[in-house]
């Protein structure tokens, strides 16, 4: 399978209407390499290695066509933004996470990730807020699946809560003037 000549620049995925953007590419790339359903995983496989290898930088160029050829599938929102979260480009990681809501809004890992992300960046309150969307959006399934991506969410949501009233008691106690 060749993918030379399918690059696409990483400035494409951090703003404006992901989701329009990729419909209007997707044609356009699906001609020039013959696509089939079978093709999509066979690049996905191939960006995979690469993203277990640590090969981040290569990884987010196959995982970056993926979400061209098929803008449907959530996997490659979930792919493409876990490499750019790995790369530390936390502000577009969560952008493409976002656009994955659009798509699949019941799938609790991109707000996990979405939380992450703003942990990263030392943004607590809106971790909070995004490890809690992830535990209600997947608080359905607690109880079918005990692997489930519920108590993940809900510890990530309680550890963030504990981080933010730490923090909050840390500064009270700073501010405390003695005279």
């Amino acid at each position: 399978m060749d993918l030379n000549g399918l690059g696409v620049e990483d400035d494409f995925f951090a703003g404006g209407d992901l989701i329009k953007k990729l419909l209007v590419m997707q044609e356009v790339m699906r001609k020039k390499i013959n696509y089939t359903k079978d093709t999509y995983e066979n690049i996905y496989a191939y960006g995979y290695n690469f993203f277990t290898a640590g090969q981040f930088d290569k990884a987010k160029d196959i995982f970056k066509i993926l979400m061209i050829l098929d803008p449907q599938n959530v996997k490659a929102f979930i792919a493409l933004g876990g490499c750019f979260q790995k790369l530390e480009n936390f502000e577009t990681a969560m952008n493409i996470y976002r656009a994955g809501i659009f798509i699949d809004p019941e799938n609790p890992v991109l707000s996990m990730n979405i939380g992450l992300c703003h942990m990263n960046l030392e943004e607590l309150p809106a971790a909070e807020q995004s490890f809690l969307a992830a535990c209600l959006i997947s608080h359905k399934n607690r109880e079918s699946d005990p692997k489930t991506q519920y108590f993940v969410a809900e510890k990530l949501w309680k550890m963030t809560r504990s981080k933010q009233k730490k923090q909050a008691i840390s500064i009270e106690q700073s501010l405390i003037q003695v005279d």
